[in-house]
Formats: structure tokens, sequence, C-alpha cells
């Protein structure tokens, strides 16, 4: 099944829920209305030229993000694997890392559709509307690899696996989200066999992205990582960055293990 038809499954019953609220595809327009209104109010009174640039820049702006969130960003989309050396062969184990309702695995077992993928998650993402094990799984069944793949609680911060377990590891917007990243690449290193693959999807200030989000940028500015940084983080945990490009309004990034003989 291609991810396009999957796209097209999902936010009703009986299919793909990614679980992303409408605050991130629609939450602009709560914003827009009312200052759409007050422009109007204020035009028919005959306002300054200056309250109305007030007024309808910032409708302007909800408008903008709006456009980003919904039909460009659009998290309850499913995105197609963006490097196309991932896996190549199309085989192994794979680790999903905070695999939340599924958007990585599914994009990975429907992409690769001989890997068999180990997904792992704390499930506690408050952004995630009725997060936990049951809605992943139905996930899994509509997209119809729920045979391929395993389910496992736990902390990306302290894995439940072995050391060179798996084969490969992707991971979807989640990284980011931990209390310790560093610690979270290591982890994610030590269960990575040498040689394998890493993908990962991440947050990465983008100028779009910024002008949508401002506000949550301007408070949370310190936590959101360019690109530039990413390289930096993924050089000082051991990988070999392969290939990187833009995703939508975010960005990916390819890496490896470097191989036994090299370390």
């Amino acid at each position: 099944m291609r991810s396009e038809s999957l796209d097209e499954l999902s936010g009703s019953p009986g299919k793909l829920d990614f679980g992303y609220s409408w605050v991130w595809t629609y939450g602009h327009l709560v914003l827009l209305v009312p200052f759409l209104a007050l422009a109007g109010v204020a035009w028919l009174l005959g306002a300054p030229a200056w309250l109305m640039v007030v007024l309808l820049v910032p409708a302007g702006w909800a408008i903008f993000g709006f456009v980003i969130m919904r039909f460009v960003a659009n998290f309850n989309a499913l995105p197609e694997v963006p490097a196309s050396d991932y896996l190549r062969d199309g085989t192994g184990d794979v680790l999903d890392l905070g695999c939340g309702l599924g958007r990585a695995t599914i994009m990975v077992a429907l992409a690769r559709p001989t890997t068999r993928i180990t997904a792992v998650d704390n499930f506690s993402a408050s952004y995630i509307k009725d997060h936990g094990e049951a809605p992943l799984a139905r996930n899994l069944r509509i997209a119809g690899v729920a045979q391929r793949v395993t389910v496992r609680e736990g902390d990306l911060l302290q894995l439940p696996f072995e050391d060179e377990t798996f084969d490969a590891l992707v991971s979807s917007f989640a990284i980011d989200h931990t209390a310790d990243v560093a610690r979270a690449l290591a982890e994610a290193k030590r269960v990575l066999r040498p040689g394998g693959q890493f993908l990962l999807l991440s947050s990465v200030a983008s100028v779009r992205m910024v002008i949508a989000m401002l506000p949550l940028y301007i408070m949370n500015w310190g936590h959101v990582r360019t690109r530039g940084d990413w390289q930096r983080e993924l050089k000082a945990a051991g990988f070999t960055l392969d290939d990187e490009g833009p995703l939508r309004t975010h960005g990916w990034f390819l890496m490896s293990r470097p191989p036994a003989s090299a370390i």
C-alpha cells in the first residue's frame, strides 16, 4: 500500500490517526477569526491606518501559520522514507525510538516490507491525544503491518535492549523531546550494530516554522536545534553522518555507526 493512500486514511474512525489534535492543524484559525472581526469593526468605524495594520498583521500571521501547519507540516500525514539509501536491501531488525502512535514504524514497514520492527516508547507524550499502546496497535493493524512489529515500553535514556541488537534505527520527533539528547543518542548507538544505519527525523529551526510557531519558538528557543546543532551532536555521539535533507518543514539525517574495524 502506498503512503499516499494511507494519508487519505488518517483522522476518522477505522482509519489511521497519529494523535495530533486539531490544535496542530487548525489552531491558528482560532486567532484569525477575532483579529479579522476586530479589523472589520475598526474599518466600519473609520479607524486610523495604524490600527488596521495592528489588527491585520496578526491576522496575516494566522493565515500563514494555518497553511504551513495544515498543508506543509501536516503532522497527521504519513511521510515517505526520505533517504533512498536507508535499508536499501530492505531487510533487517529495526528499532523505532519513541514510536508514539506508529508514524515512523508504519513508514518503514511499508517502504521496507521484509524488515522486522521493534517499536519502543514510554507512551507519555501529552501532545498526542489518547496516547498509549492500544491506539498504536490499532494503527498497526489498519496499516497491515502488525505481524511484523513488536511493541515495547521503555525509556529512550535507558533502553531495555542488549548492546548491538539492531541492524538499523529510526526515530521521528522523539529524541529532541528527551531530557538529555546526548544520552539518548549514546543509547541509540549502543543498541545499533557496527555498520548499522540510523534515520533521524527531527525538528530543525527553519524560517517557515519559526514564523508559523513564533510564540512557541520564543518560549522554547533554547531547545530548538538548527541543522548545525544536530550535525555537531550526532558527530559527538560517534555517528558518521552519511546524508541529510529537508522533510516538509523539518529535517532528516541519515547516519551510521562506524564498523568495528574503524572503532
